[in-house]
């Protein structure tokens, strides 16, 4: 028997053994605003543990105090953890710091965009390298 999943405007989520996606972990760039915002609160307010990567802690509080307000008294935390996409160092330290949470990833959602960077396509080419 195929695993629950959560249904939400036509796409599927993993979701636990009772259908529901509390105490899973998110991780959402851009989530300091519009659609990544968006995206966080209402994975809180079904008890994910969202981690909001963003450019700016400042910038991103606002998010946290509203998902602190609507998400249920027994929902994990949400928390903000900065990182500069445009730079392959932050993101590296992003991923280290994850791994070293000991954190599961359950849901991984990519909605901040950077264009036009070439040293970045060059610097991610040579890690994968190495």
């Amino acid at each position: 028997m195929a695993p629950p999943t959560y249904r939400r405007n036509g796409y599927k989520l993993p979701a636990t053994p009772d259908g529901s996606l509390k105490g899973k972990v998110a991780l959402i760039t851009g989530a300091s605003s519009g659609i990544g915002k968006v995206t966080a609160l209402e994975l809180a307010s079904h008890g994910v543990h969202v981690i909001l990567a963003c450019r700016s802690a400042t910038k991103t509080q606002p998010v946290l105090d509203e998902i602190a307000k609507k998400a249920p008294s027994d929902a994990p935390k949400a928390e903000c953890w900065e990182v500069e996409l445009a730079s392959i160092d932050s993101v590296n330290q992003l991923a280290d710091r994850f791994i070293a949470s000991g954190l599961p990833l359950h849901l991984l959602i990519n909605n901040a965009g950077f264009a036009g960077a070439a040293e970045i396509t060059s610097a991610v080419r040579t890690r994968m390298e190495t």
